[in-house]
């Protein structure tokens, strides 16, 4: 009887947490991508603002560049582009936290924690590791913070 109780509890602790986990980012969906980084790179054409780095990928290359996004030396932080066709409530359902909006100019900003990516900024006392901008072209995700500007 012991032993059917552990069971069903192990089973269903499972199932919740299953269900409760957040789907990772479907970066493919990403029209346009920005890498900051602290090294140029090879082959590639980049803007360079101090010691920082900026790389533009277009089209298929963003896929290419994000599926080995690990091996990328001296990241400071990514900028992905998404179109207007995502809504607010596909980020909610992907971002473990995001805040209310906050309306700057023409923009409807939100910040957010995601436990899939480590690195970190501190705002307002909570961990920010998103950064996400409604413009009139699309959406702007920064990783940890938008970088490059709305």
């Amino acid at each position: 009887m012991k032993r059917m109780i552990a069971f069903i509890f192990a089973v269903l602790s499972l199932l919740c947490i299953n269900f409760t986990q957040k789907q990772q980012i479907d970066f493919s969906c990403a029209q346009r991508a920005v890498l900051i980084t602290s090294n140029p790179f090879e082959n590639k054409d980049f803007l360079c603002s101090g010691s920082d780095y900026y790389t533009h990928f277009e089209g298929d290359e963003v896929g290419e560049v994000l599926t080995s996004l690990h091996e990328v030396q001296g990241l400071k932080g990514l900028n992905l582009y998404f179109s207007n066709a995502l809504d607010l409530s596909y980020f909610r359902s992907k971002i473990d936290y995001l805040s209310d909006k906050t309306i700057v100019g023409d923009y409807d900003i939100y910040y957010g924690y995601c436990n899939q990516f480590e690195d970190f900024k501190w705002v307002d006392g909570k961990k920010v590791n998103v950064q996400l901008a409604k413009t009139a072209d699309g959406w702007i995700m920064g990783i940890p913070i938008i970088l490059t500007g709305f």
